[in-house]
């Protein structure tokens, strides 16, 4: 069960889709949501900027208007930020009260930091992490989404973009028989236990035989069958199409609402350099 949902706010404009997307799934648990808008600290993009720019004096070079402009922006999307959250609150009926009360509560505060640092670690005190699509696109992380699902240690839901998360009933389980994939089961069982369609979906890679690719994913629909879940097994062909699109191509067929999977399986340093199913879906 999901009582505590953490919500980074950006000050962009998918803030309402991650918003809509925590509420969503809120709704079934009377969960609170803890909406967190990290104000970059202005000398840490000044330190990444200046990074190699030196004069003959070997002094970094930042003209004041640019840190002007800097601070500036930065305290635009804290005002949009907070804008955001009273918007939603207001036109969803969000009581803004204590965490223990009834229904669905949110509350919203602010702090000057490193977003992926603090994000990550303010992500920990909770259930589960809900982030826009564009949640830390323009910090200075080369992949800084990334540092957030690895570093909280709780399961990252990524709201969808342009539209809104309606449903939770048909679910699709990209699987293979890694840790990252139990784990995410198990983590995700609150939202299967809500479900009325549970698809585990396997693609057999390298040489690895479709037999044992849908008897993997057979044994965890079974496991969760125990639990009184409706789910079965499939086999994705992905011969013509490599995993990661097959597997995404068909959980759409299936009207999937939700697609649990586990993450960076082959390590992030190896994803960035040739790819891989996390970076796929994540782009």
């Amino acid at each position: 069960m999901y009582k505590s949902i953490f919500v980074p706010l950006q000050g962009l404009s998918r803030d309402a889709e991650a918003l809509n997307a925590a509420y969503r799934v809120a709704s079934l648990y009377g969960a609170h949501l803890d909406c967190l808008h990290v104000r970059p600290d202005p000398r840490l993009l000044v330190a990444s900027t200046t990074a190699g720019m030196e004069t003959g004096l070997g002094v970094g070079v930042f003209p004041a208007e640019l840190w002007n402009a800097l601070v500036e922006a930065d305290q635009q999307r804290a005002r949009a930020a907070r804008v955001h959250f009273e918007k939603f609150c207001k036109n969803l009926g969000v009581s803004k009260v204590a965490a223990d009360s009834k229904g669905v509560t949110a509350s919203f505060h602010e702090v000057e930091g490193d977003a992926a640092r603090d994000m990550t670690k303010n992500a920990r005190y909770s259930d589960l992490v809900v982030l826009g699509h564009d949640s830390l696109a323009s910090e200075v992380s080369w992949d800084a989404k990334g540092d957030v699902i690895i570093g909280c240690g709780r399961p990252v839901l990524l709201a969808p973009t342009k539209t809104e998360l309606f449903a939770l009933s048909n679910v699709a389980i990209a699987w293979k028989d890694t840790a990252e994939a139990a784990r995410a089961v198990t983590a995700a069982m609150p939202l299967l236990a809500k479900a009325g369609d549970i698809v585990v979906l396997a693609a057999r890679e390298g040489p690895a035989k479709v037999e044992d690719a849908l008897r993997s994913a057979e044994r965890v629909a079974a496991f969760l069958r125990r639990h009184s879940f409706p789910a079965r097994a499939e086999h994705v062909p992905a011969e013509n199409k490599g995993v990661p699109d097959a597997v995404i191509d068909r959980a759409i067929e299936l009207k999937s609402d939700i697609l649990v999977m586990g993450a960076y399986g082959h390590g992030r340093m190896r994803e960035f350099v040739f790819g891989g199913f996390t970076r796929h879906v994540l782009a």
